[in-house]
């Protein structure tokens, strides 16, 4: 957000979790107060319980782009969801549903998860493995063909933060804190009510575990544990997807990345 306001920029939201209105708390979605500074895209696009896939979200990304573009203002696809940001990234070309519905309601999550690892273990880094209807998403579409992955469609500076593993499982920790502390388990219960126990959505990261807290199937305690385990596991499977690209600037600190960025728009 600081590079943005500082270098007239607005944000791209590349998150398969902040697309859904509603889920707000537990997603560290863009506050109100945050895009009122910098304008924010694709945030709250989806009701819960819609699909929505990498190719939709690629068509959106891109339109975006050039629209930002064309008011002369300078685009940062910015977020964790790497399938999403890699289909911007290389122009991925999606495969195509053939229109027959695969039922996987007879496995267990466990066995959808050893399936994906072992027929697309490179798409399987770039989701949250404990989300079901991903995994379904997945084995029913098989993967992406994405072409040459070296080559970029466009342009771009790509940048990551680095942080200590200890750390970052020490601000994951505290993030979660924040989240219980502004209201999570209520937004998890109206979104319950609202949307029902099976909405999809409330299987991803955190919700489930509030759900479980809700249902009295585990103490506040517990769920808190269980958000921060799975949300560190899934920031490692994250740079795993991410350390594959050889072109991203890996950052100790911010002002490393505004110093290639400054060195970067004087070329461009």
């Amino acid at each position: 957000m600081e590079l943005a306001q500082k270098y007239d920029g607005e944000i791209i939201c590349a998150d398969s979790r902040t697309i859904y209105k509603g889920f707000d708390i537990g997603t560290a979605k863009p506050t109100v107060e945050d895009r009122d500074l910098v304008p924010h895209h694709l945030v709250d696009i989806c009701e819960p319980g819609e699909m929505f896939s990498a190719a939709q979200f690629k068509v959106l990304a891109e339109a975006t782009i050039y629209d930002i573009w064309e008011r002369g203002k300078i685009p940062f696809l910015v977020g964790g969801s790497g399938m999403y940001v890699d289909s911007v990234l290389f122009g991925y070309q999606f495969r195509e549903s053939n229109g027959k519905k695969k039922d996987f309601s007879h496995a267990s999550l466990e066995e959808l998860q050893q399936l994906v690892a072992a027929q697309y273990p490179y798409e399987f880094y770039s989701i949250d493995s404990q989300n079901r209807l991903r995994l379904e998403q997945i084995l029913a579409r098989g993967p992406a063909s994405s072409g040459d992955r070296d080559s970029l469609k466009y342009d771009v500076l790509m940048l990551g933060m680095s942080p200590d593993r200890l750390l970052l499982k020490q601000r994951i920790s505290e993030r979660v804190d924040a989240m219980l502390s502004k209201g999570f388990v209520h937004e998890v219960e109206l979104l319950i009510k609202k949307y029902g126990r099976d909405c999809p959505q409330l299987n991803i990261i955190g919700y489930k575990h509030a759900r479980d807290y809700l249902e009295g199937h585990i103490t506040l305690d517990e769920c808190k544990q269980r958000f921060v385990r799975d949300d560190t596991a899934l920031a490692k499977r994250q740079t795993t997807w991410f350390k594959r690209n050889q072109g991203i600037h890996w950052l100790v600190s911010a002002d490393v990345g505004e110093e290639l960025l400054r060195d970067y728009l004087a070329i461009a």
